[in-house]
């Protein structure tokens, strides 16, 4: 198959390296506490979402991602400080919005787009057509194509997995009002091609806009928001 989406070469890379990780680092991430507004004390973004504390709990995803940071593996897109960055912001995007998707009112609809919006963007796009010899190499404007490229595509397919999480969600739960919204919010998909006299070719695709409108097309034609 020519396409190959980043995001799958991505996830496979963050796989072998969650293996590999220092012990060091992980015990460094359990002494990680934060303080509620409420004065209780978590040692965990999870026990933050359970007590429905998402304040809290995003204070966690910066903590993460000032730790990253901080061991200058941030910007070297792998690494297990990453790794753990990537997987509190899921969490606790995904246990808000479910949260705010049960309350169901306009209000709490709209705090999902917010959040959503609010997804910080990561890397840097390529002009359609950009040919790269190598993909760990190419420089553009002074910049790994494959550091900054890479995290592009980690923040796009995440941002509209999250997208068509929240359209299967309104549409299990009758919210028409949010669904309008968040289909026109997907963003086109970057993948890379095998070119014939480049290695790779930088391409955007409709495929994840056209997934997300079809689940939405579907359930209005079905009846799911009456």
């Amino acid at each position: 198959m020519k396409n190959f989406n980043y995001y799958f070469l991505c996830g496979i890379a963050l796989i072998m390296l969650a293996a590999c990780g220092s012990s060091s680092s992980k015990n460094e991430e359990e002494k990680i506490t934060v303080t509620g507004a409420n004065g209780k004390e978590y040692t965990s973004y999870q026990e933050a979402c359970r007590a429905e504390d998402f304040e809290a709990a995003l204070k966690f995803v910066d903590k993460y991602e000032t730790q990253a940071r901080e061991k200058d593996e941030y910007d070297r897109y792998i690494s297990e400080n990453v790794e753990a960055y990537q997987a509190a912001r899921d969490f606790v995007f995904n246990a808000e919005s479910q949260y705010l998707l049960a309350i169901g009112s306009t209000e709490a609809s709209d705090r999902v787009v917010f959040l959503l919006n609010s997804l910080p963007k990561k890397g840097k796009a390529l002009q359609e057509g950009y040919e790269g010899t190598d993909a760990s190499t190419a420089i553009v404007d002074g910049s790994s194509f494959n550091k900054d490229f890479a995290w592009y595509c980690e923040s796009v397919n995440s941002y509209n997995n999250k997208c068509r999480q929240i359209i299967e969600l309104c549409i299990s739960q009758n919210n028409k009002y949010l669904a309008d919204k968040i289909v026109k919010l997907v963003k086109e998909t970057p993948t890379s091609n095998k070119g014939s006299a480049f290695e790779y070719v930088v391409h955007y695709t409709n495929t994840d806009i056209n997934e997300v409108k079809k689940m939405y097309d579907e359930a209005v034609k079905s009846g799911a928001f009456n």
